[in-house]
C-alpha cells in the first residue's frame, strides 16, 4: 500500500511542477528551476536585450492607463527563462516559443504579476495579469508587450 501512495504523491508532484502548459492566470507559482525535458540545444534560443513597449491598464486602481518604453533583458538556461527590467526579475519556463514567468517586487506595496511571452527569431509579444496589494488597498490590472532584440 505504502508504494502505491509513493507512486501517486510523486504523480501529483510532477504534474504540480508541470504547469508549463497552463494558460496565463492559471499557472500557479513556478518553481525556480525546472528540469528541462529535452538537452538544452534544442530550445529555441530567447536571450538577449529587447527593447520594450508596454500598454499598461490601471483603471481598477484609480490611475487609468498607462505606456511606457524600455529596455529588458531575457536570460536563458535551457527551458528556464529570467526576464530582467527596472531592477526586477520575473522567472518561468519555455515550451516551445511561449514562456510563462511570475514574480512579485516592492512599489509602495507588493505588485505581483505573471507574465506570458511569445517569441519569434528576433522579438516577443505578450500579456501581463497582476494584482497591487498595500495601504490597505487590494486591485487588479492587465498590460501588453512588443518587444524587438537588439
Amino acid at each position: 500500500m505504502s508504494i502505491l501512495r509513493s507512486l501517486a504523491t510523486s504523480l501529483i508532484l510532477l504534474c504540480a511542477f508541470s504547469c508549463v502548459a497552463c494558460s496565463l492566470g492559471e499557472q500557479g507559482p513556478l518553481p525556480a528551476d525546472v528540469k528541462c525535458e529535452l538537452a538544452a540545444d534544442k530550445y529555441m534560443n530567447v536571450a538577449g536585450t529587447y527593447q520594450v513597449k508596454s500598454a499598461v491598464d490601471k483603471k481598477e486602481c484609480g490611475e487609468g492607463s498607462e505606456k511606457n518604453e524600455f529596455e529588458a533583458t531575457v536570460e536563458q538556461n535551457a527551458c528556464n527563462v529570467t526576464l530582467r527590467f527596472a531592477g526586477v526579475a520575473f522567472k518561468g519556463v519555455l515550451k516551445d516559443k511561449t514562456a510563462l514567468l511570475n514574480g512579485s517586487y516592492e512599489s509602495l506595496g507588493t505588485v505581483t504579476k505573471e507574465i506570458k511571452l511569445n517569441f519569434t527569431d528576433k522579438s516577443f509579444s505578450g500579456e501581463e495579469k497582476w494584482t497591487y496589494e498595500g495601504a490597505g488597498t487590494k486591485c487588479i490590472g492587465t498590460g501588453t508587450f512588443t518587444a524587438t532584440k537588439n
